[in-house]
């Protein structure tokens, strides 16, 4: 159901499913950046959701689909390092809670609004594809004021 979501919100992009970190950015760079255990974590960790920009084919957007199973204490160690390995990528990074959503329209309601909540960072990156995404149920790609209230 997500990934049916993500495809109809982003038509003009590949939306990837658990894509590995290392696909998602560049080894030699983030060696550099990385404390030892994240980097250590980025090598064998993956996204749920990758989108990918088919016009330079870099990385646009990643999101995880969190259960409860990320409330253990372990799991949210992993997903810290999970946030920081993202952030020092500067790819613009959502955790979304599946069980909140009872249509698809509520998911679909929930990306967009994640997406307007983003740190001011990521949407001066963004702002320049927003033609690219299709908020409608399956109509034009305008989404000018994707970023307003």
């Amino acid at each position: 159901m997500f990934y049916c979501e993500f495809v109809h919100l982003f038509p003009n992009h590949m939306v990837i499913p658990n894509m590995a970190l290392q696909s998602v950015f560049s080894y030699d760079i983030l060696k550099g950046l990385l404390s030892p255990d994240d980097f250590n974590y980025y090598l064998k960790a993956q996204v749920d959701i990758c989108i990918v920009s088919m016009i330079d084919f870099l990385p646009r957007y990643a999101f995880e689909i969190d259960s409860v199973f990320h409330d253990a204490e372990d799991q949210l160690a992993r997903d810290e390092r999970k946030d920081r390995i993202f952030r020092v990528g500067n790819v613009p990074f959502i955790r979304m809670r599946p069980l909140r959503f009872n249509t698809s329209k509520e998911m679909r309601e929930e990306i967009i609004e994640s997406m307007r909540a983003m740190p001011e960072q990521f949407k001066a990156i963004t702002t320049n594809l927003s033609l690219e995404l299709d908020m409608s149920t399956g109509g034009a790609n305008d989404t000018s004021g994707l970023f307003e209230k």
